[in-house]
């Protein structure tokens, strides 16, 4: 193997297991937007509402964790702007308005997602 060869070759090595991480990625994707669904209506029904959000916020911080590493940036943006919301409760008092708020943030970034995902398109996630 010639040594100018070497580094088109790792790069598409990379390249290839880049693909494979967005493939599995996507494939996930609707598990975690039901998980987010269960923790909502698990809320909505009177559950507790710290440990609701806190699964809300698990499930956000996957999703905006992989999805910029693996090339979805609007979606890891979406993400981490919602994981940085949650994650500020736990310095500041859940009142029934910011819980509002932030149920409202929840479904409409749940939705986009789901829109997103649901396009068929990957590149526009």
């Amino acid at each position: 193997m010639k040594t100018d060869q070497l580094p088109f070759e790792a790069a598409a090595l990379i390249e290839a297991a880049l693909e494979r991480a967005r493939i599995s990625f996507v494939a996930a994707l609707p598990e975690r937007l039901r998980a987010i669904q269960r923790h909502l209506d698990a809320i909505s029904k009177g559950g507790d509402k710290m440990k609701g959000l806190e699964g809300i916020r698990s499930e956000v911080h996957r999703i905006a964790g992989t999805a910029s590493t693996v090339g979805f940036l609007r979606l890891g943006t979406l993400s981490a702007e919602l994981d940085h919301d949650l994650s500020d409760l736990n310095r500041k008092s859940l009142t029934s308005e910011r819980l509002n708020r932030l149920l409202d943030k929840i479904g409409a970034t749940k939705a986009e997602m789901m829109a997103m995902h649901y396009r068929g398109s990957i590149e526009r996630l």
